[in-house]
């Protein structure tokens, strides 16, 4: 059975990812702080499926030796913060969350070779109008957009040189 860990499994993109997986047929670790995700939604999950686990832990402080499980084939990363108003109100607890929060599943997934899959986001292109590509340059008009630019770019960094997998 293949086995995948979640952070942000309690948010709503990552629950929705859990409960797939569960239906095909994985074994599920979720990691979350509970910040915005509740806790009923988790009960479901470890309810409805044996070998799920759940753990309450902030990713920009997860002790990779804990989670490190070489039988992991993919991290799927949704445990950083995604809203704007939250980079506004105190912009560096969010920004380390999200720095710091995806470095440490980098270390988590370097140390498990398994793959990393995370979301990106709209906003590292601005306000533009038009459909934006890959190809096209980040103009950022907001914290977040620029902590999800260097997170990128960290993702780009570890594919290269530090043997590791993560795509957005």
């Amino acid at each position: 059975m293949e086995k995948v860990l979640v952070t942000g499994g309690a948010g709503f993109i990552g629950q929705n990812i859990v409960r797939r997986l569960l239906e095909d047929g994985k074994e599920v670790t979720i990691i979350d702080n509970l910040s915005t995700g509740k806790k009923e939604v988790i009960d479901s999950f470890t309810a409805a499926a044996k070998g799920t686990k759940f753990y309450q832990e902030n990713t920009e402080t997860l002790p990779v030796e804990k989670y490190s499980d070489p039988d992991i084939d993919t991290i799927f990363h949704f445990g950083s913060p995604c809203s704007v108003q939250q980079f506004r109100k105190d912009p560096s607890k969010p920004m380390n969350e999200t720095i710091s929060g995806f470095m440490k599943v980098m270390e988590l997934a370097r140390s498990t070779g398994s793959t990393v899959i995370f979301p990106s986001s709209g906003s590292i292109y601005g306000n533009k109008k038009e459909l934006q590509s890959e190809a096209d340059e980040p103009e950022t008009v907001n914290l977040h957009g620029i902590g999800e630019v260097t997170v990128e770019t960290l993702a780009k960094y570890y594919r290269k040189y530090m043997e590791s997998s993560a795509w957005a």
